[in-house]
């Protein structure tokens, strides 16, 4: 008997997902990670260290993300996050 609930076709469907797009998912589970330290383990220190750290990203420039060019906001821009738009970028 199957003890698995889950159908077949929707095992190697996300099989399949998670075969075309690993570093989607590493980003993914590494963003989930990080906010589960923030969230439930982080100490004082540990967030003064992590918020000089985004304050430093904040400064770098904009990087290549899956063949998207990510542009910076700056936190006062009246654009959000439905208004705004990734296009291709080719080297």
């Amino acid at each position: 008997m199957n003890e698995n609930k889950t159908p077949e076709s929707q095992l190697r469907a996300s099989e399949n997902w998670t075969n075309k797009n690993k570093e989607r998912k590493q980003y993914i589970n590494r963003r989930s990670v990080a906010k589960r330290f923030i969230q439930n383990d982080a100490t004082m220190e540990d967030l003064d260290m992590l918020l000089d750290i985004i304050e430093q990203k904040k400064k770098k420039p904009s990087k290549l993300i899956g063949g998207l060019v990510v542009f910076k906001i700056r936190a006062s821009s009246s654009i959000t996050a439905s208004s705004a738009k990734c296009y291709p970028y080719s080297l």
